[in-house]
């Protein structure tokens, strides 16, 4: 089974991260885990055995990617899965951006020109990455339904809401 974003993707679709993301390369790939094992899989139930089993198919290249489509007579355009997992990914990644390990316990990284974003700056952020994730999600579920022989096992029922982390979200508003 394959994954289906990788670090170098997320680097990619979140600009707004260090330049010097190489170095944290590990915590972002963990970050990604999560993202996909976790998250992905909460919202999409069995279908993420599915795509992630089909993930390199022709077929999926536009959920994975994004693209413009008509739904219910309304043209819309989803930016791809994995935009959407590389704003949950993100999300998991702002708890632990500044946090490293030492011999010395797990510690937070600070230099003499830098101050660390407070924590409810961070968990502001978090929210507002956690809501544009939610309605990201709408746009690509749209599309999944509309194609039920590409994607056969997904079922919208069943996918319907984010724990995030324990901030309960609903996608549908």
């Amino acid at each position: 089974m394959g994954k289906i974003l990788t670090v170098e993707q997320f680097a990619e679709l979140m600009p707004n991260i260090s330049r010097g993301w190489e170095k944290e390369s590990g915590k972002i790939q963990t970050c990604i885990d999560d993202a996909e094992e976790v998250d992905l899989f909460e919202q999409l139930g069995n279908f993420y055995f599915e795509l992630i089993a089909k993930a390199d198919d022709e077929d999926f290249d536009n959920l994975l990617n994004g693209c413009e489509f008509e739904f219910e007579g309304v043209k819309m355009k989803h930016s791809g899965l994995r935009k959407y997992v590389a704003g949950l990914a993100y999300v998991r990644y702002l708890g632990v951006s500044n946090m490293t390990h030492t011999p010395h316990g797990y510690v937070n990284k600070l230099t003499q020109n830098s101050e660390p974003v407070s924590y409810n700056q961070i968990k502001d952020e978090k929210k507002e990455v956690q809501r544009a994730a939610s309605i990201r999600f709408k746009t690509i579920s749209n599309y999944l339904e509309l194609n039920p022989e590409i994607f056969t096992s997904y079922n919208p029922k069943k996918s319907n809401s984010h724990s995030y982390n324990s901030l309960k979200t609903s996608t549908l508003r």
